[in-house]
């Protein structure tokens, strides 16, 4: 079941409401290799977690090229190409959605904004974390009947991202900042998920104005095993 697990992170279509949310991509520009593979070995991972994991090479489309490897529980099996958007499964019931990222740009220069618009990228004011989750993602979970259970900020998920961008390549200066905050759901069946969500803004000091937005990631998982499926999300 595509569980009310945070629709609006995951299942099947793309949200195209632009009054709560910018529309989702589906491509991601990343995939994984379905193997286990000889890299993960030499990972400073210790030998005890190495027994219930397994590693994925993360792939560039672009490039062709692995960027990385994601150890997963070995219990978890990749799923490619599938309507409700499921990257991992497991035979117990723990879904692990592809992520989904929303972007804007803002300026207080109108005509730049405007131009912005004509490019065909959306223009919206800047919103904080917070303000994303009370205005964009909640009232759109509870519609699917979710009920938000507590958040909970992720600092060393927000200084991992910033430390993989500082390593790509800037055309032009940038001043780049992340916040990673974690909600939990529950919906009336009892069954519980996670969205993470992983905001960004992006100021541009030599040509003003920023880009801002996050990208989400979500897994869903029965109550009795949830903790557990939590704990390896995080671990990611």
């Amino acid at each position: 079941m595509c569980a009310t697990t945070l629709v609006l992170f995951s299942c099947g279509q793309n949200q195209t409401n632009h009054n709560d949310l910018a529309e989702f991509d589906d491509d991601s520009e990343y995939y994984f290799q379905d193997n286990d593979t000889p890299e993960f070995n030499e990972t400073k991972i210790s030998h005890t977690e190495k027994e219930n994991l397994k590693g994925y090479k993360v792939m560039s489309k672009q490039f062709g090229i692995p960027v990385g490897i994601m150890p997963i529980p070995k219990h978890w099996n990749v799923k490619q190409k599938n309507k409700e958007g499921i990257l991992f499964q497991s035979h117990d019931g723990v879904k692990v959605y592809g992520e989904r990222f929303v972007s804007y740009f803002y300026s207080n220069n109108q005509q730049l904004n405007y131009f912005t618009q004509q490019s065909g990228k959306p223009v919206a004011p800047v919103k904080n974390v917070n303000s994303v989750i009370q205005e964009d993602i909640l009232p759109h979970a509870k519609s699917q009947g979710l009920k938000l259970l507590k958040q909970f900020s992720l600092p060393e998920l927000a200084q991992f991202d910033k430390r993989f961008d500082s390593y790509l390549f800037k055309g032009i200066p940038e001043n780049k900042q992340f916040q990673c905050i974690a909600t939990e759901w529950e919906d009336q069946n009892g069954e519980k998920s996670i969205g993470i969500i992983r905001y960004f803004t992006n100021q541009y000091p030599s040509t003003g104005g920023m880009d801002w937005g996050y990208t989400l990631n979500a897994m869903g998982a029965p109550a009795n095993i949830y903790e557990n499926a939590k704990k390896a999300l995080l671990m990611l």
